[in-house]
């Protein structure tokens, strides 16, 4: 009797203890913010904790031992074992994120399923708010893009012509007033497209785009070419320009030499802006020889104004220029300079300043450049050493030239050049007629064309798809020797970029507007030697 009376206890006291642990498991689950219901194999609920009830606004109740489901608006597939559904529930349709569990049996056969919920309403209206914010952000500035590329288009045309025509102007016989009024106008002409360029350049900068070039060139030859740049207008005002290479510093490198040049012609011409007497000194040196990497320095050192500790923290910001009277005085944009640091880092170096009030400033720009290829280096060498004749190949015969362009200033300038130079000109004003000059050429109704200048944006056919129908027409004559016939994108679109596109389009070259007459003799140097010159048929 004892031995039962002391089973029965032990029995009791595991029931109690079976029971506590139940309780102290449902209290844990009904103080948990996410909903939990579990279902047997007939989708019965066996248990919802207290956030899934109050969710559903029921009770034990009404639910226990029934297969309840929430209304479902939607369903979302989530990854591995969840899913998101749109459900009805007391405060209106939600997303609830459901983790779902199968329980394997324990004291049953009967397995069990297990759904923990999670109210993911709030994050996915904000993850949708950002991404409405992230589109109107990257609608807004597609939108720039656009606008600042119209705007660079429709600016530059009428600047090809104001330039063009006033170097055919000082060209020709003037007074001493006239010549320096004509002189002024292509100095506040050129000096409107360079702000255009900064412009544009930065927004492209700013958005990411910026693309690097590789190839070999000489960082020797790249900073000489901008100190004899600046040159005359340093020693109009007096100033020592000199430029200095370290012994150890590298003089052949593969990148992107436009650039380099960018942010050293930048950091030059500054020095003498704002450099009123004394010397200006350009260094280049070597940081780091890193393998097939080096990154060298090029200081920029001159006697000039100087900056304050607070402008030499502030003058790297988007149009800012130091100190206001003297930015004002010397005029810009003030986005140099926060173009140059931007495509200096984009080069994996950086471009800093060391200055004082009255005693000058040092600015240093670093690279991290590859070395270039010794024979490319070579090449480059040897190719550099030609000198070209100083009467240009084409002076031998009169070529013929097929001017498309839709704007008649731009046409007559083009015109006027190409007659200066001693071609012979034929416009047109459409790509469909640029097409139907060529065919007439081809079938011999007219001499052959030497050349063909192709705007871009014209009535009719483009540029591009005229010198597709023109390489058609030329692929389909007879007349192998017209194969060679180059097209010469002329378009305001002056961007490495925008030359790429059309490149890759068939074309052959790219001159971009505004041009003046030194920009089309090279082209013209380029694209008229005699081994390119076409022979028209007998």
């Amino acid at each position: 009797m004892n031995n039962v009376d002391h089973d029965l206890e032990r029995l009791h006291d595991l029931h109690w203890q079976i029971a506590d642990s139940a309780r102290r498991y449902r209290d844990l689950l009904d103080a948990q913010a996410g909903l939990i219901v579990r279902r047997d194999e007939q989708e019965r609920v066996i248990f919802a904790n207290r956030a899934y009830l109050a969710a559903f606004g029921l009770t034990e109740a009404d639910i226990a031992g029934r297969a309840h489901q929430p209304h479902v608006f939607a369903v979302e597939q989530g990854p591995a074992s969840s899913v998101i559904e749109y459900v009805e529930t007391v405060a209106g349709p939600r997303w609830i994120a459901w983790e779902n569990t199968v329980c394997e049996p324990t004291l049953t056969d009967a397995r069990e399923t297990q759904r923990i919920g999670r109210d993911v309403t709030d994050e996915r209206r904000v993850a949708e708010d950002l991404r409405l914010a992230r589109d109107a952000a990257l609608d807004a500035s597609r939108a720039k893009s656009r606008f600042l590329a119209t705007m660079s288009h429709e600016i530059r045309t009428p600047m090809n012509g104001i330039l063009g025509m006033t170097d055919l102007l000082m060209d020709g016989p003037l007074t001493a007033d006239q010549r320096m009024y004509a002189q002024t106008i292509a100095q506040s002409a050129r000096a409107l497209v360079t702000l255009i360029d900064e412009i544009l350049d930065f927004s492209r900068i700013e958005a990411g785009k910026i693309v690097l070039a590789e190839a070999p060139f000489s960082i020797t030859q790249t900073i000489q070419g901008c100190v004899a740049l600046l040159a005359p207008k340093a020693i109009s005002k007096g100033l020592e320009l000199s430029w200095s290479v370290d012994g150890d510093a590298p003089r052949d490198l593969c990148g992107d030499a436009a650039r380099v040049r960018q942010v050293i012609l930048n950091l030059l011409s500054n020095a003498v802006k704002f450099t009123d007497k004394g010397r200006i000194d350009v260094r280049l040196s070597m940081v780091e020889d890193q393998g097939s990497e080096v990154r060298v320095r090029v200081a920029v050192a001159d006697t000039g104004v100087g900056l304050s500790a607070c402008d030499c923290q502030s003058i790297f910001a988007e149009f800012e220029q130091g100190e206001a009277a003297i930015s004002r005085q010397d005029g810009g944009s003030g986005l140099g300079l926060a173009i140059a640091r931007r495509v200096a880092r984009a080069m994996g170096g950086d471009i800093s300043v060391v200055s004082a009030p009255g005693e000058g400033s040092t600015f240093t720009a670093e690279f991290l450049i590859d070395k270039a290829d010794v024979n490319a280096a070579s090449l480059r060498a040897a190719l550099a050493d030609i000198v070209p004749a100083s009467v240009p190949v084409w002076r031998e015969g009169t070529p013929r030239v097929l001017v498309a362009e839709d704007n008649g200033v731009n046409a007559l300038l083009a015109t006027r050049l190409l007659e200066r130079e001693g071609c012979a000109v034929v416009r047109v004003s459409t790509g469909d007629e640029a097409v139907a000059a060529v065919a007439r050429s081809l079938a011999g109704l007219e001499a052959a064309y030497d050349l063909v200048l192709m705007d871009i944006y014209m009535p009719g056919l483009d540029g591009i798809e005229a010198t597709r129908a023109i390489r058609r027409l030329v692929a389909a004559s007879d007349a192998a020797e017209r194969s060679t016939l180059p097209i010469v994108a002329v378009t305001a679109n002056a961007f490495a970029e925008d030359r790429k596109r059309y490149l890759d389009a068939g074309l052959d070259d790219h001159l971009a507007k505004p041009f003046d007459g030194e920009a089309l003799k090279a082209l013209l140097a380029r694209w008229l030697a005699p081994a390119r010159r076409v022979t028209p048929a007998a």
